[in-house]
């Protein structure tokens, strides 16, 4: 451990390796497309912070971006509970979900459509994950 200008800074464990950035990537797809949620994701940041009920949204001309959870405050102004602040970050977050998302799209077509039911996981089991914490 280093001291650097009063703050304590930790040395990276495991030889130096950087953790990966977006780890364990779920979707869970959406077959109502109309309010343009293809699907809700779920990943690991960092292998270490949980991050659930993104929407995997497609925008008016054809594009892809996330939407992540908000709340309300006692105003009624929704306030976000989550998101990346750094534009570079949210993009490497964005193509990874997409990557996983297209490469799911393409094993259903590929596949039978059994094969790609077994990825999906019910709302009823969402809720009682979060039901749990």
């Amino acid at each position: 451990m280093q001291q650097i200008y009063g703050k304590k800074r930790f040395a990276k464990a495991g030889g130096g390796d950087e953790m990966k950035l977006i780890d364990e990537i779920q979707l869970t797809p959406v077959h109502d497309h109309s309010t343009g949620i293809l699907a809700f994701a779920t990943f690991l940041l960092y292998g270490t912070i949980y991050c659930d009920s993104i929407a995997l949204m497609l925008n008016r001309s054809g594009g892809y971006y996330l939407s992540y959870p908000t709340k309300p405050d006692n105003r009624g102004i929704k306030r976000g509970l989550y998101y990346p602040v750094k534009p570079t970050i949210a993009n490497k977050i964005t193509e990874a979900v997409v990557a996983k998302y297209e490469s799911l799209m393409n094993d259903r077509h590929d596949s039978s459509q059994s094969e790609f039911d077994s990825v999906q996981i019910s709302r009823r089991d969402i809720q009682q994950i979060h039901a749990k914490c």
